[in-house]
């Protein structure tokens, strides 16, 4: 891991935002903004085959201090930038800008050499580097790997070559995630973006996205090979304007101890996902205050259903006096478990228990403050979360990977929708294979029971959420949820994909499309099973009651 050098920040200039420093010392903060003391470095990150040059600029007069080693400049440490310099090998470039007390923030760039023979290599989807200096990661590791992070995005040509110039190079942090597909050899990631002088987050744009610190890579393997089962299911979230995450198809590139990217370190098709979290462009929802109602408690968070991560405990909440029962506890996701405090912790355990509780009564009302239980949770949400699932057959709806979020004084909703490569007759996982029944309980035990699960169960058996659920699948089914739109979505990632699909399925040709063999043949069983799924829901809809349609 890389040191950062640091000193005491003597003042601040407001006309600047720049840091002013005493004779000799470093800066502390990074201060960007009007008049700030940025580095313009040419090329601008990127790749390379042959040795190239690198030119540093900043405001006139500035002096540039760089490193090429990866490591912090320190002022009156480092090398001072007079001319271009060489750069041969792989190589992170870190420079910050003085002139005279005012110092600009630390930037950086990768250059990342690549094999002659990927020299010509070009896709029509964005191409992403991790390169590291290290090992990387290739299980769970409570710590971070540092890489270097270059994308590639199509040019004029709608080419994206992997020799040249990249839209984004920085720093960042990544982790291998993934509670059940993290041994898989084609590694899920999370990945953090680092900027400056520190290894810590920093938002930026990515592939068009709204600028974000925290990103998944999802690396459809064994279950999903149509490759795009979870990007369907949240472009369907996102359409019916419930937050589901936006993504972006990708080709990975993963290369470690320094080496130039080569043809073995090609990993495929991955879908860079947002990260569910807090924020403007997230889930949208207030930060924790300590200042805020109640001492502290108000404020947004983020839960789920899920199984316990090695160094989490979770919390129960809302059983009902006994009357709902979970395998899994709930688990913190923002704030982190290790975050919250015990105030914050009993203030949420209790809104839900009375959730619960009113929930469990045979009229759906507090026994105490004598208020429905729809004071606790937004419906809306609750029904549509329940028709995405249930609209994939999601065997492992609600009990994983089953989110929750409360905003302020706001009611639960549920959701974002998360995880769907088991879905919508998938490969290898033969709970979804048929159909005609809403949920794989026919079949297994090992399932989620669609409408008997924890808290939807006491909401199925309150008549009016029944109903306002199923007028609610009925204005869906010929409507955003139509078999035209959704095969629409399909035609539209397959032609998007049509490319690199087949370099995908050659690197990991022990998990080959089904039928005849070609990505194609495997979107076409996608199809085929949602047109059947849809036909037989539009029949049950016909019924008075949905729910018993066999």
């Amino acid at each position: 891991m890389e040191t950062t050098q640091t000193a005491t920040e003597i003042d601040t200039d407001p006309e600047t935002t720049e840091t002013i420093i005493g004779p000799g010392e470093d800066p502390v903060d990074e201060i960007d903004g009007p008049g700030s003391l940025d580095i313009v470095f040419n090329p601008p990150g990127g790749t390379f085959v042959d040795p190239i040059m690198v030119t540093l600029q900043s405001a006139d007069g500035a002096a540039i201090t760089y490193t090429t080693d990866g490591s912090v400049p320190v002022i009156g440490t480092h090398p001072v930038y007079t001319k271009p310099f060489s750069v041969s090998t792989s190589t992170t470039v870190r420079a910050i800008a003085s002139l005279g007390q005012l110092i600009g923030p630390v930037d950086n760039r990768a250059y990342i050499q690549i094999s002659s023979s990927l020299a010509s290599f070009s896709s029509n989807i964005p191409q992403i580097i991790f390169h590291t200096f290290e090992n990387a990661p290739t299980q769970i590791e409570s710590e971070r790997t540092p890489i270097t992070v270059s994308v590639i995005e199509p040019s004029e040509d709608a080419r994206a070559y992997l020799l040249g110039d990249a839209s984004l190079s920085t720093r960042g942090g990544l982790r291998v995630r993934g509670s059940s597909t993290s041994g898989q050899p084609k590694h899920p990631y999370n990945l953090e973006l680092w900027g400056g002088a520190q290894d810590d987050d920093d938002d930026m744009s990515v592939l068009g996205m709204a600028a974000e610190s925290d990103w998944s890579l999802y690396a459809p393997l064994n279950f999903d090979r149509a490759l795009m089962r979870n990007s369907l299911m949240y472009r369907l979230s996102n359409r019916l304007d419930r937050w589901a995450s936006n993504g972006r198809f990708v080709e990975l590139w993963v290369t470690d101890y320094g080496d130039a990217v080569n043809n073995s370190d090609y990993m495929g098709v991955y879908v860079l996902f947002e990260r569910i979290k807090r924020g403007e462009n997230r889930v949208d929802i207030e930060e924790l205050s300590p200042n805020g109602l109640g001492g502290g408690i108000s404020g947004g968070y983020i839960f789920k259903r899920d199984r316990l991560g090695s160094d989490e405990d979770g919390f129960t909440a809302g059983t009902g006096g006994g009357a709902w029962s979970f395998a899994q506890r709930l688990v913190w996701t923002e704030p982190f478990e290790w975050e919250v405090t015990k105030q914050q912790e009993g203030w949420l355990t209790s809104y839900i228990d009375d959730f619960g509780v009113a929930l469990a009564a045979a009229d759906h009302t507090h026994p105490q403050t004598g208020d429905h239980y729809t004071n606790w949770i937004d419906q809306d949400s609750w029904i549509d979360h329940h028709i995405l699932n249930t609209l994939s057959m999601n065997p492992d709806a609600f009990r994983l990977s089953g989110y929750f979020f409360k905003d302020q004084q706001e009611s639960i909703h549920a959701g974002p929708v998360w995880d769907f490569d088991r879905t919508m007759g998938c490969a290898s996982d033969s709970r979804s294979a048929n159909p005609y029944h809403w949920d794989p309980s026919w079949m297994t035990s090992d399932t989620t029971v669609f409408f008997e699960h924890g808290w939807y169960k006491g909401l199925f058996n309150d008549p009016v959420f029944a109903e306002a659920y199923w007028d609610r699948w009925r204005e869906l089914i010929d409507g955003d949820l139509s078999i035209e739109v959704i095969h629409g979505m399909i035609d539209e990632m397959a032609q998007e994909l049509d490319e690199a699909a087949p370099r995908n399925f050659e690197r990991w040709s022990s998990y080959p499309p089904r039928g005849n063999g070609t990505h194609n043949a495997e979107v076409e069983i996608l199809k085929d099973w949602v047109e059947d799924r849809h036909g037989w829901i539009s029949m049950c809809l016909t019924l008075p009651n949905p729910e018993i349609c066999n």
